[in-house]
């Protein structure tokens, strides 16, 4: 904590000004290892693609799901087995058996957000 309150305090005018200018916008990879599930589950009623659209998406993070890896018990791993993003969680209740050893197709994939955050821009 201390290298935080340091990190702060040295950079508070900027960060002010940060915050003062644009929305704060939350972008977790992590939220995606409910998606897997909850997708796999849809995919096996339907037995098509999936078409996905995110409200809120902030940068987009969430339509990348696809492109992980997830483990819900640390032993095996579930997904696009050639991701290098793995993803960690524990499941809460249920069972592990829906889950689909790789990522299902996706027909589509949109994004709406009164306020999208472009990471190609470096601030």
């Amino acid at each position: 904590m201390p290298a935080f309150a340091a990190f702060r305090l040295e950079y508070e005018g900027e960060i002010v000004n940060l915050l003062s200018e644009r929305r704060v916008q939350t972008n977790e990879v992590g939220r995606c290892t409910y998606l897997y599930p909850t997708f796999c589950y849809i995919y096996c009623r339907v037995g098509q693609p999936l078409s996905v659209i995110e409200v809120g998406l902030s940068a987009g993070l969430q339509l990348l799901w696809v492109r992980s890896q997830y483990s819900y018990d640390g032993n095996r791993w579930w997904g696009d087995v050639e991701s290098s993003a793995l993803l960690r969680s524990r499941l809460r209740q249920g069972s592990l058996n829906a889950l689909m050893p790789n990522s299902h197709p996706v027909a589509h994939k949109v994004g709406v957000d009164l306020h999208a955050v472009n990471v190609n821009i470096p601030d």
